[in-house]
């Protein structure tokens, strides 16, 4: 976690650091990425960053955090959906989120630094509480679907939560090597396609709800 120092910076400042090292991190991974650069293009001193985070890896952390906070406010709590809402709901979450990651470049980057992370021992490391947030927000909407018959109940949970994150994981890493080359409209058709199969995958049995 960054140290109080770099939380007491303004909002801005901060902002702009944690983005810089984003486009740095997508570019290049964690491994390959140049702290130098990073500081650099950021106009900090070495002896700021070593005042504001413990090492590269606890930077990529902070990068990977802000990432994460751009849509924290997309997400309603699992428990607030109304059963007649659910699948409508996270269209929208889904639909929403691919609007704002066009709309901030280096989100896309550090989202793909992130899912390039698990080939570095450290990265990795430092992004695992993002990947545990990421499986605890989708076993929150696994299980407000069971309780209000939107999600099968006959598949143990622990497994539907696992077919969710891989499912999300190769859907996010596609989209992200695509982003740049094809245009809103077919990302937006695979997003719904995809959407749609997952739907069809999670619906009780006799295709209640």
């Amino acid at each position: 976690m960054p140290r109080r120092s770099f939380e007491k910076l303004p909002p801005e400042r901060r902002s702009a650091i944690l983005e810089v090292a984003a486009r740095e991190f997508g570019e290049h991974g964690f491994e390959a990425a140049s702290l130098n650069h990073i500081l650099s293009e950021a106009g900090v001193s070495k002896g700021a960053a070593y005042y504001y985070f413990e090492d590269k890896a606890d930077l990529f952390a902070a990068a990977a955090r802000h990432a994460i906070d751009l849509f924290s406010d997309l997400l309603p709590e699992p428990a607030s959906i109304p059963a007649a809402r659910f699948w409508p709901t996270i269209a929208r979450v889904y639909r929403t989120s691919m609007e704002r990651t066009r709309a901030h470049p280096w989100a896309v980057s550090m989202a793909r630094a992130i899912w390039r992370s698990s080939a570095d021992a450290r990265a990795e490391r430092a992004v695992r509480p993002v990947f545990e947030w990421l499986r605890g927000r989708l076993a929150g909407f696994v299980d407000r679907g069971v309780e209000v018959g939107a999600v099968r109940g006959d598949v143990p949970r622990e497994l539907l939560v696992d077919l969710l994150v891989q499912l999300d994981g190769a859907t996010d890493r596609w989209l992200l090597g695509h982003v740049d080359r094809l245009a809103p409209a077919e990302l937006e058709a695979v997003g719904a396609a995809v959407l749609d199969m997952t739907r069809r995958m999670l619906a009780p049995p006799g295709g209640r709800r």
